[in-house]
């Protein structure tokens, strides 16, 4: 009974000790958890900055894209209108009688 009751009292303190490593690990595993969920938090925050951020180099592109077009345009216009205001110069120059010089 003797060596029984003591094998018991082994047993019983083995299973405190498991238990005691049980509760530790799950602390560790909980603590875990909560870095894990941090990290993901961060992780999605930084997702939705770097989506904004590529919106916003997209609309910005966008709009380069259609300033150039405009510049474009604008230096056809203005070549349009440097060759009409030589073809002016031309036909006055041309149309108009000599001058003759009075002394």
């Amino acid at each position: 009974v003797k060596q029984l009751s003591e094998s018991l009292g082994f047993l019983d303190m083995r299973l405190s000790c498991s238990e005691q490593q049980m509760i530790q690990g799950m602390a560790q595993l909980t603590e875990m958890k909560r870095k894990a969920d941090t990290a993901l938090l961060t992780a999605n925050g930084a997702m939705h900055i770097a989506n904004d951020a590529s919106d916003k180099v997209d609309h910005f592109s966008s709009r380069i894209a259609e300033l150039e077009k405009q510049v474009e345009m604008l230096k056809g216009l203005n070549a349009a209108t440097d060759l009409e205001n030589q073809m002016e110069n031309v036909s006055v120059s041309t149309l108009a009688p000599p001058r003759r010089l009075r002394f």
